[in-house]
């Protein structure tokens, strides 16, 4: 395996070896890495089969753009985006692990491909195309993440330290949602989700959500929601200090079943719930 250095020296194609510096392009299982700003940045072609894709702060540029992008096959190890530009990561194959640390007003895009694992830092965004499938995703100190409508469920929605989570028609299986924001629209079904610390759910969707823990000083309101469904969720654990908004601007927010928790972690019984 070795590692090879973009710098577009003769065109933003990624297939091309003029393009790297000492005129080789990588081959399967080679890292690349791009740590300064390119002559030109990449646009075009297709990466092999890589262990890792690395960006650093130094790459002042765009990884594609909206007349075109590179395509990747599988990364195997970890792809790095440290750079300061826009990214838009087009894929056939799979991403093992994307560590994203993303500025104000930055923004990574996923049109393709299955991303196993995404790390988020930064008050950037990550969005996650219609076409792309994300597995795990961590989003940490003040991170965004923007999810459209895909039949793939998120597996785990990790976020904390004031991030922002907005999934769109794309199931979730476990949320932890700590000192975070998330909200689900459309279709959208959350399995169990646990809210913690300050953290804000608001369920605007038209599924069923199967078990919500409310913690700490959480809130669970349906502010926004276009839809009145039979069981909004079917059990939700509510801890004495979080509060649930039963209904808002004309929408209802139903329980199936409501437990009241003591500060403690005892159960207060059935039923009753705190409303606003």
């Amino acid at each position: 395996m070795a590692t090879v250095e973009w710098v577009g020296a003769t065109s933003g194609d990624v297939s091309v070896a003029t393009n790297y510096a000492g005129g080789v392009a990588p081959v399967a299982t080679d890292s690349v890495v791009a740590q300064v700003t390119p002559v030109n940045p990449m646009t075009t072609g297709t990466f092999p089969a890589l262990a890792d894709f690395t960006t650093t702060a130094a790459y002042n540029a765009d990884i594609g753009n909206s007349s075109g992008q590179p395509s990747f096959g599988n990364v195997t190890g970890v792809m790095k985006l440290g750079h300061r530009g826009n990214s838009k990561i087009s894929s056939s194959g799979t991403i093992t692990r994307l560590k994203a640390e993303l500025t104000a007003g930055q923004t990574c895009t996923l049109l393709a491909g299955t991303t196993t694992r995404a790390d988020v830092t930064g008050h950037g965004e990550l969005v996650v195309g219609a076409s792309a499938v994300l597995t795990n995703g961590y989003l940490i100190a003040g991170a965004k993440l923007t999810a459209e409508a895909n039949g793939t469920a998120i597996t785990l929605l990790d976020a904390g330290g004031q991030s922002v989570a907005n999934v769109t028609g794309r199931n979730i299986t476990t949320a932890d949602v700590r000192d975070s924001f998330l909200t689900t629209k459309t279709t959208t079904a959350v399995a169990t989700g646990t809210f913690s610390g300050r953290s804000i759910y608001n369920k605007q969707t038209s599924a069923t959500d199967t078990t919500i823990d409310a913690k700490d000083h959480s809130i669970v309101t349906p502010s926004g929601k276009p839809y009145n469904a039979a069981t909004d969720i079917t059990t939700l654990n509510l801890w004495s200090t979080a509060t649930l908004v039963e209904a808002t601007a004309g929408t209802t927010l139903t329980v199936g079943t409501k437990n009241i928790i003591g500060a403690t972690g005892a159960s207060q019984g059935s039923g009753g719930g705190l409303q606003n």
